[in-house]
């Protein structure tokens, strides 16, 4: 290959291409799509509620910040095609991975159309604590890429899964999901799962 050619060679990562075009994932101009995005959050929960293993779901929105938590975990064992991650880890980085690796594929479908990977993209900052059938993890992600991870350990804690992240502004200008919206979608979740206990707590940002 000519040099110069193999000088305007760029490999970008998963996260470098979602956001260079985030317009080819969801609509930017959506007014809703804050809310939509931050919903995402959910899927992997929803998952487990069909089999009763999710039964609580809380969110706290503080202006941009945005905490989702369930008492669930991602499964932390390692991924059969990319043994050296965890399937948690999977979730958050490969496009559509969770749609995929779902027990119920209709949950990716119908609840996760934008899907986990995608929204860790989008994410300024994102933070996943991860407790499942014993073990443990702590990933840190900023603009997608993963900054931090502290290894998979052993813990007598239930498991649970909680991610904190905050829409990156330079992609969504109006990065705060709307009250409204998030009510909508959570009554119309109630309404398809009665047995799951949905929590909100909103609190708008002050400009």
């Amino acid at each position: 290959m000519h040099p110069e050619f193999k000088q305007e060679i760029v490999v970008l990562t998963g996260a470098e291409v979602v956001r260079r075009r985030a317009g080819m994932y969801f609509d930017v101009h959506d007014r809703d799509i804050a809310a939509t995005l931050a919903l995402q959050a959910l899927c992997h929960a929803i998952d487990d509620a069909i089999d009763g293993r999710c039964t609580q779901v809380f969110l706290t929105i503080d202006g941009a910040a945005i905490d989702v938590r369930y008492d669930s975990g991602m499964p932390l064992e390692p991924d059969a095609q990319h043994p050296n991650w965890t399937v948690a880890q999977i979730f958050l980085t490969i496009h559509a991975a969770c749609h995929s690796r779902k027990r119920h594929l209709e949950v990716g479908s119908e609840f996760c159309g934008i899907g986990l990977a995608v929204l860790n993209a989008v994410c300024s900052e994102l933070t996943a604590e991860i407790r499942d059938n014993g073990k443990q993890l702590r990933l840190h992600f900023e603009r997608g890429e993963l900054h931090e991870e502290v290894p998979v350990s052993t813990t007598l804690e239930a498991d649970e899964t909680r991610l904190h992240f905050v829409l990156d502004p330079s992609i969504l200008p109006d990065n705060r999901p709307g009250e409204d919206a998030l009510r909508r979608a959570l009554h119309d979740l109630r309404s398809r799962f009665p047995g799951l206990k949905i929590e909100m707590k909103f609190a708008p940002a002050s400009d």
